[in-house]
């Protein structure tokens, strides 16, 4: 965890220093606590020597609202990466993924609507995924289509020892 302050300070320091206008958190939850999250917004808006920057984030489609997606936007965000990994509901609680269809739906709809670029992750492999739950993945791929900018469908499942799937 990094507070608020480190991480403005970082992004002063590499635009300062650096040039660098264009910010990418890799954080696969980076909207998971909301407080914080708003917190970040604020301050990045405050800051004069970030005006102008652009950053993007990922996060889980129910883990944000549009609100938070608003003030994202006014506080430079331009793209979020959503983590949805499959169209199919057993498989997304299997993997205990905690979204339902209709978050990711409200969640793309509501990125681009708020005028950021929408990229969608899934993910293929798991051991409960056969032709049936393939075909809800490729079915809510063709209902994101018109509020998707792009398709990530490079995840292929790597268990890894000591994980419940391994």
């Amino acid at each position: 965890y990094r507070s608020t302050e480190d991480i403005i300070e970082e992004m002063r320091q590499l635009r300062t220093t650096y040039g660098i206008n264009t910010f990418p958190f890799w954080d696969d939850a980076f909207t998971a606590l909301r407080p914080r999250l708003k917190e970040l917004c604020e301050a990045i808006q405050d800051e004069s020597e970030l005006d102008g920057i652009s950053w993007s984030c990922i996060t889980p489609g129910n883990m944000i609202k549009p609100i938070d997606l608003d003030r994202m936007r006014a506080a430079g965000c331009c793209s979020v990466n959503f983590g949805i990994e499959s169209g199919d509901v057993g498989i997304v609680k299997a993997i205990q993924k905690g979204q339902r269809p209709d978050d990711i739906r409200a969640a793309v709809k509501s990125a681009k609507a708020a005028g950021m670029t929408t990229v969608v992750n899934f993910m293929f492999g798991f051991p409960e995924e056969g032709t049936d739950e393939l075909k809800c993945t490729q079915d809510l791929m063709s209902e994101l289509a018109e509020t998707t900018d792009y398709f990530n469908t490079r995840g292929v499942l790597v268990p890894f020892p000591g994980t419940r799937i391994y």
